[in-house]
């Protein structure tokens, strides 16, 4: 999260992120990780947001967003929470 912060989405080659995209897509949808890591994900995913261009962001955003709705499903209340913050982003960011 801290390398997310100190680079720009121009410097991460699109195969990286495409790659980065789907590990942490396949954690949030495991629903066995601990709320810890699955708050870092969506962290993660929320720098991705902000910071990605439409162009860079389009060919996941489908798959992101079906693990962000699996995410809003969670039993704990701060993971449904940030997971609806995370999409709504991600809706705005490529719409």
């Amino acid at each position: 999260i801290q390398l997310l912060h100190q680079t720009t989405m121009e410097q991460i080659p699109q195969n990286d992120l495409n790659s980065a995209l789907s590990h942490v897509q396949k954690i949030i949808d495991d629903g066995d990780q601990s709320v810890a890591i699955t708050l870092k994900c969506l962290d993660v995913l929320e720098i991705l947001g902000k910071s990605g261009k439409t162009e860079v962001l389009l060919p996941s955003y489908s798959s992101t967003v079906k693990c962000l709705v699996k995410a809003t499903q969670s039993k704990k209340r701060l993971i449904r929470q940030k997971a609806a913050v995370v999409r709504n982003l991600w809706e705005l960011t490529v719409a």
